[in-house]
Formats: structure tokens, C-alpha cells, sequence
């Protein structure tokens, strides 16, 4: 009797163990690394911001801005 007890027992954690084993989540794939790439473009978009607004290519400088953006200049409410 205190046998079928254990027994019971263990089937019933082990049981317990399988299940919670069976339905976590797997785990993704790490995505790759693409910092190198994503510096580059933001350096590049840099700099032809910086050429736009050094020739004073108004149409060039703003076509960096969103639609709905706004400046907010230095010390000003």
C-alpha cells in the first residue's frame, strides 16, 4: 500500500515535469547582427543631411523630415 502511494506519487510528477517541459515555448533564433550595416546607413543619411544644409538645398534638407515633425530651436518656448 505505501508503495502504490510512491509510486503514484512519482508517476504523478513526473507527469507534471513532462508537461510543463512540452509546453513552453521555443526559443527564437537570434535575429542576426546587423549594428554594422545600420551605423553605415545612419552616417550616410548624415551626411548627405549635412551636404543638403551646407548648400542650402532647402527641398533636400526637408526631405528628411516626416510629414508632421516639427523644430524646436535652442532656448526657444
Amino acid at each position: 500500500m505505501k508503495r502504490n502511494r510512491w509510486v503514484a506519487f512519482l508517476v504523478f510528477w513526473l507527469g507534471l515535469v513532462v508537461l510543463t517541459l512540452a509546453c513552453r515555448e521555443k526559443e527564437a533564433a537570434p535575429s542576426p547582427d546587423t549594428r554594422a550595416e545600420d551605423e553605415r546607413a545612419l552616417r550616410d543619411s548624415d551626411a548627405q543631411w549635412s551636404k543638403a544644409a551646407g548648400a542650402k538645398d532647402v527641398e533636400g534638407f526637408v526631405s528628411f523630415f516626416a510629414d508632421d515633425s516639427s523644430e524646436l530651436p535652442p532656448n526657444a518656448p
